[in-house]
């Protein structure tokens, strides 16, 4: 995507001044007119996962009209995110989450490759185990 971030905005006292991933948390989250002054920040990112809705509406609006582009991250509630699509259903977003093993052909092909990487790991640790075996059975009297 081309990001280079700039650096967090977090309410939790314990992590202002400190880095994060190698990205330094600059202040409060009410201080974010300022921050994307000083930075010259064209698109924020957000993402809170936990935080209540309108918590969230008060950030984008804090960032309305001073940002190029606002984008959010959703909280996704634990679930698995591989194989979703966001999609906009009249305004509305939708998440398309597929599960791809519901498909016949896609459980046949898991299949076939369980089958075939078992039976390569078989072969390849057969003769490490026979040798561990043959070792234990001259050191030991049974």
């Amino acid at each position: 995507m081309g990001y280079e971030p700039v650096g967090f905005l977090d309410d939790d006292e314990a992590k202002l001044d400190r880095n994060i991933g190698g990205v330094k948390v600059l202040g409060k989250l009410s201080e974010i007119k300022s921050w994307v002054k000083e930075k010259e920040v064209g698109d924020v990112i957000i993402a809170m996962p936990g935080v209540s809705r309108e918590k969230l509406l008060d950030v984008v609006s804090l960032c309305e009209g001073v940002v190029d582009e606002i984008r959010v991250i959703p909280d996704m509630f634990g679930l698995a995110t591989v194989g979703v699509k966001a999609e906009d259903l009249n305004g509305i977003l939708l998440f398309d989450m597929e599960w791809n093993l519901a498909k016949s052909h896609n459980i046949f092909v898991k299949r076939v490759v369980d089958i075939i990487l078992s039976s390569l790991a078989i072969a390849i640790l057969s003769p490490l185990m026979l040798f561990i075996s043959i070792k234990i059975k001259r050191d030991s009297k049974g």
